[in-house]
């Protein structure tokens, strides 16, 4: 992800396509750099949304999504 001005992320969320939490061990920053890179854990196949919140300066809340799907290809 990447922002013009630094800002807080308030929390950063994975989860499998059926809700159930992945638990990859990231910690929340108070403030973060223009650019923010959070590596995801080795991961099955199927789908997942990543969630996140941050605070800008101005106590702007934004939320958003990203969803996506894993899926081996069949090299056969």
């Amino acid at each position: 992800m990447e922002y013009s001005a630094g800002l807080g992320l308030a929390a950063l969320t994975l989860q499998t396509g059926d809700g159930d939490a992945v638990d990859w061990g990231y910690r929340s920053l108070r403030r973060m750099p223009e650019q923010f890179i959070a590596p995801l854990p080795p991961l099955a196949d199927g789908a997942y949304v990543l969630s996140w919140r941050a605070m800008a300066g101005d106590g702007h809340l934004m939320t958003a999504e990203i969803a996506f799907v894993l899926a081996a290809g069949d090299a056969g």
